[in-house]
């Protein structure tokens, strides 16, 4: 937890520092959140090794220039499924208007 400013702080490999959650926006609309300081409940030996095996899935791929699509395809590093998207990618129009 950052408690001051301007000081270096080191995190250790391995360490979850973010989360992207595929929500939908309008749903989240006026919600409450409570942030909590302690380690998730599934954050085990099991996950441990899930999140180390992701991590030689994504560098094998990324060497190979290759990207993952672990999370547009709500897939696992094994291609197993792990959630559910309402779309894949966003399509947009775009006008240019000079």
């Amino acid at each position: 937890m950052i408690t001051e400013p301007n000081i270096e702080i080191t995190i250790p490999a391995g360490t979850p520092i973010a989360a992207i959650l595929p929500i939908n926006l309008t749903e989240t609309q006026e919600y409450e959140v409570s942030v909590h300081n302690r380690r998730p409940p599934y954050e085990d030996n099991a996950w441990k090794n899930r999140m180390r095996q992701r991590g030689e899935k994504s560098q094998e791929l990324n060497m190979a220039g290759n990207w993952t699509h672990f999370y547009r395809d709500a897939v696992d590093h094994d291609g197993e499924p792990l959630g559910e998207h309402e779309a894949k990618k966003i399509i947009m129009k775009v006008n240019y208007e000079f």
